[in-house]
């Protein structure tokens, strides 16, 4: 079942929003209309696929092993400007 937009589906629109376009505007506007839902129906005879997918190409995550990074905890207590009440305190950023 095809549904096509009116002439006057469109006049009540332009009623509600208050406008008042020609009688050359509302040919163009139904039709324009229509044109619109003649395209949603091409999306609806895409067939359902069995399996949803989140994108548009199928892709595997690509896996990297961890790698664990030594760190000197002196170097990093050496960041801080100052020690206060056993915190390390950071210098200001701004």
């Amino acid at each position: 079942m095809e549904k096509k937009i009116t002439k006057q589906d469109i006049e009540r629109v332009a009623s509600i929003a208050r406008l008042s376009p020609s009688t050359e505007e509302l040919d163009g506007l139904t039709a324009d209309a229509n044109a619109i839902l003649e395209y949603f129906s091409l999306i609806d005879e895409i067939p359902d696929s069995e399996t949803p997918q989140t994108y548009v190409l199928s892709h595997d995550n690509a896996l990297r092993p961890d790698e664990e990074k030594k760190t000197d905890p002196k170097g990093i207590r050496r960041g801080f400007s100052r020690e206060q009440d056993g915190y390390m305190l950071a210098p200001k950023s701004f």
